[in-house]
């Protein structure tokens, strides 16, 4: 029954898997298929970033000429900001450094008093409790050792106990596993001990942060006190920098007063000298006047006197001169002291900035590498907790099984044992019930005997004896077979106690192990945590060395951020004067092609008046011609200027042909490279398609081979690996024809492109600047929409990398259910192995007592042909010893009778068993098919994976290309974008001649009118002239009536020519007025 069970619930767990598996296979063509949609997906965005790429990347180079020449204007005044800062800091920091020193002093030896103190209190505290849990846990100890001991020996007794009876045997199962799961109760205790003193340990590290928390908040606090120490220190320093400059003040007020007394005192010296001089004059006239004898003796006096003044100026300018110098001196060398000091300070300050920066990055890296260390063992220890908790729930998990199947062996082993006992009982009774009719009819014999003879009486007698033994001697066989079984269970029993007690005590020895690798480990965390709190201190001490730094960096920082602040919004400004201003370039653009299109109407309607106004002149010439025939030729002559005039602005406007057909032939030149560039890489294009056919190729070449060697397997796994290839290879085919297509389609875009960029650029060269700006607005609006669409794609895309993960996820899960499943199955496997052993022992122990009986039988046989020879001497007791044989025979039958269901028992035992091993041999095979479709789906998974590796190096290639046509587009776009710039710049040197020539134009016909209006006034005066000549001629001759006819064609005439100068002033107006604007524009 519990092999059909196991077999039943192995087929179940087939059938399970392969319904998994059918699971997992769907689930793959599910992903396939949505990594194909990716794909498309993919190259579809790759489509639209190329296109945003080539469109982003013109403004993006304006954006970054626009920075550098920004940054670069940040950079100067940054660096004019930071010399001014450095020589501010300068000055401060040497004043600082002295006071610093003295504070960081006091402060050290204050905090690391109180910081030793707390510590050694912390350090007692800890030690106490870590001596009291190690107490614990060896009394913990020894108690499960003694438990152990004691259950060991409980074990001994009771087995020894059980021998005699199956309920005690019953009480000695019971014993066990309420000892067994005792011991499970110890090791769950002492593993709750091991947790509940890693909390314990938890939660003293946490009271040690918060400690230490504690402790920086005062010391912070201290900090901030020292801090407005410093403050005022610094203040104190800034006014005795001001009494400083005040001495310094008075010191150059002295040097200035000295100065100037000197000055006095040299003038007054001259003055002396002056007046000495003059003495001396005086005293010359007299001693001449007086004694002329004398003059020689004076004048020598006069000389020497003369002599020890110059040497006396002498010396005394020599005196200054050595003031002059020694107080230089002593200035240059207390200066030069000072600048000494300062190096020096600068030198330590930067040592110290130097120290401190590497003490700082090595205890960021100790703690760093402490905190992983921490990090590191919690997670062991937190992996270990778990791994406990498996060992436990699978070991109480297997003891249940093992509960369970010992009970059901028991039970089975009891039934059997019954059903023997039962069997041989009845054999027993009946054998009694047979013996009891003999001894009855024996006795009846005897009877009838002890009438005939005393001789029989003795065989009689010989005969009971031989039946007596016979009985003894069954009894005692029957006994034997009863020890013997009792013998071999009792070892089985003993075998698996000492197995159980065995494993036990390995599991005891290795949690032993495992707390005390904990303590090591406790120990070590320990001291690693002491080194940390020293390092704490030290990093203490440095750290209000820091912040005194950190307070003047932070102060120093918000004035850059300041500044930064302004210039940054300085940019702002600039960036937004540079939108406005382009804004108006583009306006300006706008109203400049509007005013060249309103400029060639004007044109166009300028030559139509000028047609009629030549048609008026011409009719007023006619009517003139009779008056002005002497001046007809000085028409003639302004109308060939005219004419020339005209044929010179025709030249120019087939110059200006000439020069857009060269424009035009330009373009069709790069245009044409253009295409020449799109058919290389087209060509390049076909290259990677004949690539990826060869691979194509050569992947049919592998799934050939794969098919060849997976014709060795079964049919079924053959129909089943070949559709899953087809599919897949029919699924790839189907990517990489969808890729194709893709191809084909960007390259049919592509020339498309190319098409409509060749008639899109003649219709720019036609329609100039402004289709070029429409194309610009809407480039920015294709800017706006990619950008769109680029977000959307990845936002699809980071959808799908979910969806990739929680598929991984669900894999992994599966995969870790078929890993418990083939451990269940293990199980099983190694239970029914031990089954197989057990049924093997029934099956020898059944064998034996049929080898007893059939001696038994023989022995019989020997004795009944000795008791014939016996009975052959007495005829009488021939029919009793006929009628036992007979009893015999009939006894002799049914032992065969029995004997023959004892075989076809016997027989359908070992045709079970037969079953049994074919299917455990089905079982095997079927497992190592399921272990070749393993091995076949893992050559399937490999051959996929190298696929798709291939896939991924062609989709590296494509990119690789689809990058090398971007960079080649984007040279070809930017040389686009200097010949557009070129020829920009052409047509607005164009344009610019033209304006030029327009107002030379203008100007010209502005003289050309002006011109014509002064001779049409000399016309007019002339024509006055003739007629008032003719009135005084014809007044005398004609009478009223034809001076009023003359009268009236002279009021037509001069109505005419006002309405002529009329609209000849309009059009000067307007040409001027448009030059005006022209002139603005540009």
């Amino acid at each position: 029954m519990v092999i059909a069970e196991t077999k039943r619930q192995m087929h179940e767990t087939l059938e399970m898997k392969e319904e998994e598996i059918a699971q997992l296979r769907s689930r793959s063509k599910m992903a396939a298929a949505q990594t194909a949609e990716l794909q498309e997906q993919k190259e579809k965005s790759e489509k639209a970033a190329f296109e945003a790429l080539e469109k982003a990347l013109a403004v993006g180079r304006r954006a970054e000429e626009a920075r550098r020449l920004l940054q670069l204007q940040l950079q100067e005044r940054v660096k004019e900001v930071e010399r001014a800062g450095e020589e501010e800091r300068r000055g401060l920091q040497q004043e600082l450094t002295r006071v610093k020193q003295e504070v960081v002093t006091i402060l050290k030896k204050s905090s690391e008093e109180k910081i030793a103190e707390m510590d050694k209190a912390h350090s007692e505290a800890l030690a106490s409790k870590e001596q009291e849990l190690s107490a614990q846990i060896n009394q913990a100890v020894e108690q499960c050792k003694e438990e152990l001991t004691q259950a060991a020996k409980d074990k001994e007794q009771q087995s020894a106990l059980a021998l005699e009876d199956p309920e005690l045997q019953k009480a000695a199962i019971e014993t066990e596993s309420e000892t067994k799961a005792n011991e499970i109760g110890l090791e769950l205790e002492t593993a709750r001990t091991v947790t509940e003193v890693e909390t314990i340990l938890k939660e003293k590290a946490v009271q040690l942060q918060a400690h230490d928390e504690d402790m920086n908040q005062k010391t912070v606090e201290k900090l901030d006190v020292k801090q407005t120490q410093l403050e005022a220190l610094s203040f104190e320093l800034q006014e005795l920098l001001r009494i400083k400059q005040v001495l310094e003040e008075r010191l150059d007020a002295v040097e200035n007063a000295d100065g100037s007394a000197r000055q006095e005192l040299e003038q007054r010296l001259q003055e002396v000298l002056t007046k000495h001089s003059t003495d001396i004059e005086e005293i010359k006239l007299q001693h001449e006047q007086s004694l002329g004898g004398m003059e020689k003796m004076l004048k020598d006096e006069l000389n020497k006197l003369t002599i020890v003044l110059k040497e006396k100026e002498k010396e005394l300018e020599a005196q200054l001169v050595c003031e002059k110098s020694l107080k230089e001196e002593s200035k240059m060398d207390a200066l030069q002291q000072k600048v000494q000091e300062l190096e020096v300070l600068e030198k330590q300050l930067q040592q110290a900035k130097k120290v401190l920066s590497e003490q700082d990055k090595s205890y960021t890296d100790e703690l760093n590498s402490k905190q992983e260390e921490e990090k590191r063992l919690k997670k062991h220890l937190e992996d270990q907790k778990a791994a406990h908790e498996k060992k436990w729930k699978s070991q109480e998990t297997k003891m249940e099984n093992c509960k369970t199947k010992t009970k059901e062996m028991q039970d089975k082993f009891k039934k059997k044992l019954q059903e023997q006992d039962e069997s041989l009982k009845k054999q027993l009774s009946k054998k009694e019930s047979e013996l009891q009719q003999k001894e009855q009819k024996l006795k009846e014999n005897i009877l009838e005997s002890q009438t005939s003879s005393e001789g029989l009486s003795s065989a009689m007698y010989q005969l009971e004896s031989n039946h007596k033994e016979e009985l003894e001697k069954m009894c005692e066989v029957h006994k034997q077979e009863k020890e013997k079984l009792e013998n071999h269970w009792q070892e089985k029993m003993g075998q698996q106690e000492e197995e159980m007690q065995e494993k036990h005590k390995q599991i005891l020895q290795e949690k032993i192990q495992e707390v005390e690798e904990v303590n090591q480990q406790l120990g070590t965390t320990m001291e690693e945590k002491e080194q940390v709190v020293q390092e704490v201190k030290d990093l203490k001490e440095e750290l209000v060395m820091r912040q005194t730094t950190v307070q003047k960096l932070q102060a120093e920082l918000k004035e850059a951020a300041v500044k930064l602040e302004s210039l940054s919004q300085a940019e702002a400004m600039f960036k937004k004067q540079m939108e406005a201003v382009e804004r108006n370039l583009n306006t300006a653009l706008n109203e400049r092609n509007a005013f060249h299109d309103q400029l060639n109407k004007t044109e166009n309607k300028a030559r139509e008046k000028l047609k009629s106004l030549s048609e008026r002149f011409v009719d007023t010439e006619k009517q003139l011609q009779a008056l002005e025939a002497s001046k007809g030729k000085e028409g003639e002559a302004t109308i060939d200027r005219l004419e020339k005039e005209k044929k010179f602005a025709v030249e120019q406007a087939n110059a200006f042909k000439n020069n857009l057909t060269e424009f035009k032939r330009k373009a069709v030149s790069k245009f044409s490279q253009n295409h020449n560039t799109v058919k290389s890489l087209q060509a390049r294009l076909d290259d990677m398609e004949k690539q990826i056919s060869e691979k194509d190729e050569a992947l049919q070449r592998l799934i050939a081979s794969i098919d060849n060697q997976s014709i060795s397997k079964s049919e079924m796994d053959q129909v089943l690996s070949e559709k899953e290839q087809k599919r897949d290879i029919l699924n790839q085919e189907k990517a990489l024809a969808k890729c194709k297509e893709e191809q084909e389609k960007h390259l049919e875009q592509l020339r498309n492109d190319k098409r409509l960029a060749k008639e899109s650029s003649k219709n720019m060269y036609e329609e100039k600047l402004l289709s070029y700006r429409r194309d610009v607005l809407n480039q920015e609006e294709t800017k706006a929409d990619e950008t769109v669409s680029r977000l959307e794609f990845e936002m699809k895309l980071k959808e799908v990398e979910e969806e990739k993960v929680n598929l991984l996820a669900e894999i992994s899960r599966l995969k870790e259910d078929l890993l418990e499943k083939t451990a269940l199955i293990e199980q099983q496997n190694t239970e029914l192995v031990r089954l197989e052993t057990q049924g093997q022992n029934a099956v020898e122990v059944v064998a034996h007592c049929t080898a007893e009986q059939t001696k038994s039988l023989t022995a019989d046989k020997e004795r009944e042909n000795h008791s014939l020879t016996q009975e052959d001497g007495d005829a009488e007791s021939l029919l009793s010893m006929q009628n036992k044989l007979t009893e015999a025979v009939q006894e002799k039958q049914n032992l065969q009778k029995y004997l023959r269901t004892l075989k076809k028992e016997h027989q359908q035992d070992l045709e079970y068993v037969k079953k049994e091993l074919t299917q455990e041999n089905e079982k095997k095979l079927m497992l190592e098919v399921e272990d070749l479709e393993m091995k076949h789906n893992s050559s399937l998974k490999q051959l996929m994976r190298e696929f798709n590796t291939q896939m991924a190096l062609k989709e590296q290639e494509l990119t690789a290309a689809v990058k090398e046509t971007i960079g080649k587009a984007q040279s070809v776009e930017v040389e686009l974008m200097d010949s557009h710039r070129e020829e920009t710049n052409q047509l607005q040197k164009v344009i610019a001649q033209k304006d030029d020539d327009l107002n030379r134009t203008v100007q010209r016909y502005e003289q050309v009118l002006q011109s014509r209006e002064e001779e049409m006034g000399n016309r007019v005066c002339q024509v006055q002239k003739r007629l008032e000549d003719l009135q005084a001629r014809t007044h005398s001759a004609s009478g009223e009536m034809d001076v009023e006819e003359l009268q009236a064609q002279l009021a037509e005439k001069t109505t005419l020519l006002s309405e002529a100068r009329l609209k000849e002033q309009h059009f000067v107006d307007r040409v001027s007025s448009h030059c005006q604007m022209s002139v603005s524009i540009s």
